[in-house]
């Protein structure tokens, strides 16, 4: 049989490893809270991610023309029996001047059986240029990208903008879901379009 002097030894060690185990339990459920804070804090608070628009490269004056062409086809392939391309363009130039040209090239047995159209010019003032030329620029025209807003290949649109002898070519929705700048865009070239005296060439 154990004396009590053992029993007392024996309780002590038990105590203490108790006495460690409540310890250790303390320290960790205190680390989890704080990791689970951090986490917390984290998600409530994104890291900022600051947008900072550059200055534009380009401005009005630059620019020295612009263009609008509208290509269709019709027809099993480009260049097939029985096909035909369609082209209208518009363009408008800081010299004043406007020109409109459609026209469609019909194919036979592989080649070109023959084409038609017609060409208009007109004149516009220095101011009407310059408003269009600053609508691009308000709507940061150089860094627009190609719509993806398309259905097929059939009917391709693009706006030319030609620069400080540099051309920025931007391929338009054939669908109207354009992006809001190339809209804002597209809406005072048309407008201008709509506006000038159209005459057409002999």
């Amino acid at each position: 049989m154990l004396k009590p002097k053992t029993y007392l030894i024996i309780g002590s060690i038990i105590g203490a490893f108790l006495s460690a185990l409540l310890v250790s339990g303390y320290f960790l459920l205190d680390l989890s809270s704080i990791f689970n804070r951090s986490e917390n804090s984290s998600e409530s608070q994104p890291i900022s991610k600051p947008w900072i628009r550059l200055p534009a490269s380009v401005s009005a004056s630059d620019i020295t023309k612009v263009t609008f062409t509208i290509q269709s086809h019709a027809g099993p392939l480009v260049g097939s029996d029985e096909s035909f391309t369609t082209t209208n363009s518009v363009s408008f130039s800081s010299d004043e001047t406007a020109r409109k040209s459609s026209g469609r090239i019909n194919y036979d047995t592989g080649r070109k059986k023959g084409s038609d159209g017609k060409n208009h010019k007109a004149v516009i003032s220095k101011s009407q240029f310059e408003r269009l030329a600053q609508t691009l620029i308000e709507n940061d025209f150089s860094n627009e990208t190609d719509s993806s807003e398309y259905i097929t290949d059939t009917t391709i649109s693009t706006l030319i903008v030609t620069y400080s002898g540099n051309t920025k070519q931007i391929r338009t929705s054939n669908t109207g879901k354009d992006s809001a700048a190339v809209t804002e865009i597209l809406k005072a070239f048309r407008a201008l379009e709509n506006d000038v005296n159209w005459i057409e060439e002999s």
